[in-house]
């Protein structure tokens, strides 16, 4: 088949076992056995100690994502700690990115829109890996990672917050394609993050906690991408600590980054497609309708700002944070929940 975005995936070079390198150059996504018993209570014990999150309408929180720099550092080492032995096992010439914890909390408002994670690094050059580990056992019912496989490839190598996806009118269509992934607690989901996912909302009582964790190739540098309305893509370098030390994912995540610089600029040739050309390009690449998904929520995700429920004002610009800075807690104005990231990344109300 010719790519209608004219580019290939290169192939994953991180993986000590060539199969799965294989696998995952091919399907996008392997499910394999990855953590003992005691490295599941190590985690499970990192996230007792540092949240207590509620929301009667359920949602999504993402560490990461915090304005509480201090906490965001110190969540990624504590976890990167557990997790090192394991990753050392599995890969070669790698760099571990980030780790965070991803929660869906029980509720209507936890479903989490059809998407691709944002560039990270060089695509043309290198491939990134996530891994997607649940604490629990993952069906359905508690909000279960849904995928494309071998959709990796498909759409464009340069994506941002600061414009829409490529396949985003064809939302509907791609639903119908999509497959939720169950695991036992100790299984891990291993996918190329530019397969098009979602995940389902929890219908259960108690939290859905997991983790996940970003694979480099350890050459590669860390990019983000930008494009003004009209204008060309801007790719800047950022460090390989960006997701740990840039402050304000929530509050301007539209804006220009303050960080960084534009190592290249490229023309802006991934055209929009109907749902109509996104449905025909899913088919024409071989890939069956699964029809498996329930209707989507009836309300958009609610995305929780922080692991204490107590909402943060805007951080000082970058160029002010210290490397290890540990900022008192500040309470938006008026209380309000600052959660635009992903609502202004896919249009909907958060």
């Amino acid at each position: 088949m010719v790519h209608p975005y004219n580019w290939q995936p290169v192939r994953h070079s991180v993986f000590q076992d060539e199969a799965h390198a294989e696998t995952l150059h091919h399907e996008g996504i392997t499910v394999q056995p990855f953590l003992s018993p005691d490295q599941i209570q190590a985690l499970k014990d990192i996230y007792h100690r540092y949240h207590s999150l509620s929301d009667d309408n359920g949602g999504m929180f993402y560490s990461v994502y915090s304005q509480d720099l201090a906490y965001r550092q110190q969540v990624d080492a504590e976890i990167r700690a557990v997790l090192q032995p394991v990753l050392d096992s599995w890969f070669k010439g790698y760099k571990n990115v980030i780790n965070s914890f991803v929660v869906k909390l029980p509720g209507k408002a936890s479903e989490f829109a059809i998407h691709q994670d944002t560039t990270a690094l060089d695509e043309t050059r290198f491939s990134p890996l996530s891994i997607w580990i649940p604490l629990q056992d993952i069906t359905e019912a508690n909000g279960a990672l849904c995928v494309v496989p071998r959709t990796q490839g498909l759409f464009s190598p340069y994506r941002g917050i600061s414009w829409p996806f490529p396949f985003q009118r064809g939302n509907n269509q791609i639903r119908d394609f999509l497959e939720p992934v169950s695991l036992k607690t100790g299984e891990a989901i291993l996918f190329d993050p530019r397969i098009l996912h979602n995940s389902l909302p929890n219908s259960t009582d108690a939290p859905r906690i997991a983790l996940i964790c970003g694979i480099f190739p350890e050459e590669a540098d860390f990019n983000i991408c930008f494009k003004e309305p009209d204008g060309e893509i801007d790719v800047y370098r950022q460090d390989d600590d960006f997701l740990l030390k840039y402050p304000n994912f929530l509050h301007h995540c539209h804006d220009r980054p303050v960080a960084g610089e534009i190592v290249r600029q490229v023309p802006d040739k991934y055209p929009s497609l109907s749902g109509e050309e996104v449905e025909k390009l899913l088919l024409d690449s071989g890939l069956e309708k699964r029809n498996l998904l329930p209707p989507v929520s009836e309300l958009n995700c609610n995305m929780i700002s922080e692991p204490d429920n107590v909402d943060r004002a805007p951080l000082v610009p970058y160029e002010e944070v210290e490397a290890d800075p540990t900022p008192e807690p500040v309470l938006a104005e008026g209380g309000e929940r600052k959660g635009g990231f992903w609502s202004r990344l896919f249009g909907r109300k958060a």
